[in-house]
């Protein structure tokens, strides 16, 4: 019987540097005993936080990913199933063009993904919705990957507290501009 060899990856190719910085600071609490990659890509990127009220949040997420879509091309919101049903209502309310994962695939410009859909696929963007919230419904590890399913730009949207890793102050505005490379 052979034994399983494990090969770490050490260079991210997909990633800008900005998204890997706030990845790795998840690997680092989610799986301590391996490196984060270190980004080549040396594209601009963005990281940008979003503190909301629960009133705003569903708002805020499609006034972001679309935004995002115009800005970057392809973009997700990525979200613990819970918040789903309130984003979907928000974008009809909206009249945005949208699409679910699941249901329809990703053929439209945004794409609604349940954060335990996301391994495997990248976007141009991705609005992420309450990190707190896949931390707790998927764990720590998923979290990492939802965040890297961004190669150019990430909008993290949250109406409570952040995982401490990922930092608590916002600026006056709700907005907080994280890192742009």
């Amino acid at each position: 019987r052979e034994s399983a060899r494990v090969e770490e990856l050490t260079l991210g190719y997909r990633v800008a540097e900005s998204i890997m910085q706030v990845a790795s600071r998840v690997l680092a609490v989610a799986a301590p005993a391996l490196q984060a990659p270190k980004a080549v890509r040396r594209e601009p990127g963005e990281v940008v936080m979003h503190d909301v009220s629960a009133g705003e949040m569903a708002a805020t997420v499609v006034r972001e990913a679309r935004e995002m879509q115009a800005a970057v091309g392809t973009a997700a919101v990525i979200a613990p199933r819970q918040e789903l049903d309130a984003i979907r209502e928000a974008f009809v309310a909206a009249g945005a063009d949208f699409g679910d994962a699941e249901a329809e695939g990703m053929d439209h410009p945004v794409t609604l993904v349940p954060v335990d859909r996301c391994k495997g696929l990248e976007f141009d963007g991705v609005v992420l919705v309450e990190p707190q919230g896949v931390v707790e419904a998927a764990g720590l590890r998923m979290l990492y990957v939802a965040i890297t399913r961004a190669m150019r730009r990430l909008s993290v949207v949250h109406t409570g507290p952040l995982p401490p890793f990922l930092g608590s102050g916002t600026a006056a505005s709700g907005r907080q501009l994280v890192q742009s490379a």
